[in-house]
């Protein structure tokens, strides 16, 4: 699982399809996405889901599948084969 430290450093802006600042499985923002269950609004999701948690909130990042593959997967695959 990546921090949510890692996922802020690693990917840009225009890695990220979406993003979803969740509490208690319901979307609190964006605004557009509120009170929605975050299973909802991932079902039309394309991309790598990242789920992280910090400041008492789950943040779920919609990585792009190219800029995930090229980005996160090595320290991924270096972390198993350790």
């Amino acid at each position: 699982m990546l921090s949510f430290d890692h996922v802020v450093e690693k990917f840009c802006l225009c890695d990220v399809e979406m993003y979803l600042k969740v509490k208690d499985g319901i979307v609190v923002g964006p605004s557009h996405f509120a009170g929605i269950k975050v299973e909802e609004v991932l079902k039309k999701a394309k991309g790598v889901v990242v789920r992280t948690t910090h400041g008492g909130f789950e943040h779920v990042f919609v990585i792009k599948r190219s800029a995930y593959l090229k980005k996160a997967a090595p320290v991924t695959l270096a972390a198993v084969t350790v």
